[in-house]
C-alpha cells in the first residue's frame, strides 16, 4: 500500500448513499403497510429493506473515521451528542401520546411508560430486546445503537493500524457474516430482534467502515467496474428471502465496503445535487418516518393506504417535509436562533 492520501473537501456520493440507505429502509416500511407486486427481483430487493440498516451502520463508521482520521480530539462525545439528540428528542416528544395509549394508564401501564422514557432519554433501549415492538422503539432502536458505536469508536480508531488492519478487517467480517448462518444450524427460527437490534451484534458491520476508511487513507483505490460489480452483488444478495436481515451479511457487507471505498474517489454530478441534500436531511427523514408511521398507522387515511403507489407518494412528501423542518430546527439549530431572537426582541419591547 502507499502513503496515506489526501483527503477530499466533501465526499457527496457518500452523502447520496446515506439518502439512497433511508429511502430503501422507507420502502420497506410503505411496502409492509401498502403492499405493491413489483415481482421478482423487486419484491424481494423491498421485502429485505430492513438490509439498509446493515447500509447505515457500515456508512457510520466509514464516515467517523474519514471525519476524525487517526484521533477523535478533545469534545468528541459531546460533539456527538449534539448533532443526533436534539432532533432524536424531538422525534420523541412528538410521538409521546402513543406511549402512554399504548402502555394504558393503570400502574402497570405508568411503569411502563416510565420504564420506556428513561430507556429513550438514555439511548439504552436496543440493550433490552423485549422493548423492541414497544413505542418508537421499532424505529430508534438504531439511534441507540449508533451511540453504543460513538462510545466504542475512539478505542476502535486508536487500535487499528497498518500492522493489524487485515486481521481486523476478517474478523470482523466472519463475525457478521456467519453469525446468522451459524444460528441457523441450531434454531431454524431467528428471533429478530436479538440479533438484528442488539448493538454488539451489529458493532463488527461499524467496525467494516472503520477499516473501509482505513484502507482508503492508506491507499487503496476502487475502479468504477468493480464498484458495479459491487453493487450488483448486493442488489443480487437482496433479491432472497433471509432470515434477520443479516442472512446474507457475508456477502452485503464487503459490497458496501467495496462501494464506499470506489464513490468516495469518484467526483458528482451537478445533477445529483438534490440527492445530495436529500443525502443531508436523511437523519431527520429516518426519525420522521419513524413518528410519521405512528400518526398515519393510527389515523389510517385512506387517501394513503387505499391508493397504491400515489400512497407511497404522499408518504415520502410528508416524511421530506418533515424532514425539512426537523434538519432546520434541530440539526441546524435554527431554533435556538428564533428563540434568541424572540427573547431579545422582548426585551428591547420592555426597554
Amino acid at each position: 500500500m502507499q502513503s496515506i492520501q489526501k483527503k477530499p473537501k466533501r465526499l457527496d456520493n457518500v452523502t447520496i448513499l446515506r439518502f439512497v440507505a433511508a429511502l430503501y429502509v422507507f420502502l420497506y416500511h410503505a411496502n409492509a403497510r401498502i403492499h405493491l407486486d413489483f415481482q421478482w427481483p423487486v419484491n424481494w430487493i423491498i421485502a429485505n429493506g430492513a438490509v439498509g440498516m446493515s447500509l447505515f451502520f457500515v456508512l457510520s463508521g466509514f464516515i467517523l473515521t474519514y471525519t476524525y482520521g487517526t484521533s477523535v480530539g478533545d469534545g468528541y462525545f459531546m460533539k456527538r451528542l449534539n448533532r443526533i439528540f436534539p432532533a432524536y428528542l424531538f422525534c420523541g416528544f412528538i410521538t409521546l401520546p402513543f406511549l402512554f395509549m399504548q402502555s394504558g394508564y393503570d400502574l402497570q401501564g405508568i411503569i411502563k411508560s416510565l420504564t420506556s422514557i428513561f430507556l429513550y432519554a438514555t439511548a439504552t433501549q436496543s440493550w433490552v430486546t423485549p422493548s423492541f415492538f414497544t413505542w418508537n422503539f421499532g424505529g430508534t432502536w438504531s439511534i441507540s445503537t449508533e451511540m453504543f458505536f460513538y462510545a466504542c469508536f475512539p478505542m476502535i480508531l486508536k487500535n487499528i493500524n497498518r500492522g493489524n488492519i487485515h486481521y481486523v478487517a476478517a474478523v470482523s467480517m466472519a463475525f457478521c457474516g456467519l453469525l446468522i448462518p451459524a444460528s441457523l444450524v441450531f434454531n431454524p427460527e431467528i428471533q429478530m430482534p436479538i440479533y438484528y437490534a442488539t448493538p454488539i451484534y451489529r458493532l463488527p458491520e461499524f467496525i467494516i467502515g472503520v477499516t473501509a476508511a482505513k484502507y482508503m487513507q492508506y491507499g487503496l483505490k476502487v475502479k468504477w467496474p468493480v464498484v458495479i460489480s459491487a453493487i450488483f452483488v448486493a442488489f443480487l444478495a437482496s433479491s432472497y428471502p433471509m432470515k434477520g436481515y443479516m442472512q446474507h451479511n457475508i456477502v452485503i457487507v464487503p459490497a458496501i465496503a467495496i462501494i464506499l471505498v470506489g464513490i468516495s474517489q469518484m467526483g458528482t454530478s451537478k445533477m445529483l445535487k438534490p440527492f445530495v441534500w436529500m443525502g443531508e436531511i436523511s437523519y431527520s427523514f429516518y426519525l420522521m418516518q419513524c413518528a410519521g408511521f405512528m400518526f398515519f398507522d393510527y389515523l389510517r387515511p385512506s387517501i394513503i393506504y387505499d391508493n397504491g403507489l400515489v400512497g407511497w407518494l404522499i408518504l415520502y412528501v410528508s416524511f421530506t417535509i418533515a424532514a425539512q423542518f426537523s434538519y432546520s430546527m434541530f440539526e441546524k439549530r435554527n431554533i435556538v436562533k428564533i428563540m434568541f431572537r424572540a427573547v431579545v426582541r422582548k426585551e428591547n419591547r420592555a426597554v
